[in-house]
């Protein structure tokens, strides 16, 4: 556990936390701006909780989208109090926190995250980030414009898809089930 709360000049390396075990990590009132990805990467897979609370991020790195979405150890995620932009290149952090928050009681798979939901910053001030939806951002999203689906052999099928514009990831579920590694299926 490695709680460096209230220092507000602290900066990290970008291999602080190389080999580093860490399962809570709070960082808490140090007037973070960003979140390097490169710098916590190392941290993802193990860790369980991660408090950025009261912070100046703004944005997190879209790279942290399959991270969050894989992460089954993490339990807690706090990003409130922080001055989060809702637009198009935060929508998928909205879209990972709203499935989590709504199913967190559902599947014990999916983490449960902070019970003060974070809140924007903009383009409206103080909307939960729970009600926020695509249309309010104005993100409309790519349309699949071509499938097609070659079977291999009894159990393997190579599925092909092209979008209307490029698009960043694709969640993947097997009936309500949302799936994390999808070689498996």
């Amino acid at each position: 556990h490695l709680f460096l709360d209230d220092n507000p000049n602290i900066k990290f390396n970008i291999r602080a936390f190389f080999g580093a075990r860490i399962k809570r990590l709070s960082v808490t009132r140090c007037n973070l701006v960003r979140i390097d990805y490169e710098t916590f990467a190392p941290l993802l897979p193990g860790l369980r909780m991660l408090t950025l609370t009261e912070n100046l991020i703004s944005k997190l790195d879209l790279r942290f989208e399959d991270s969050f979405q894989k992460l089954t150890q993490l339990s807690s995620l706090s990003l409130g109090r922080n001055p989060l932009i809702c637009d198009c290149e935060n929508f998928w952090l909205i879209r990972i926190l709203q499935f989590r928050y709504i199913n967190r009681g559902v599947n014990p798979l999916i983490p449960r995250f902070e019970d003060e939901y974070p809140t924007c910053n903009q383009p409206r001030h103080n909307i939960s980030m729970l009600y926020v939806t695509q249309s309010d951002l104005k993100c409309f999203p790519s349309k699949l414009t071509n499938i097609s689906l070659l079977v291999l052999s009894s159990c393997r099928a190579r599925i092909t898809c092209d979008f209307s514009k490029p698009i960043h990831s694709i969640l993947w579920y097997v009936g309500e089930k949302l799936i994390f590694n999808q070689a498996d299926y």
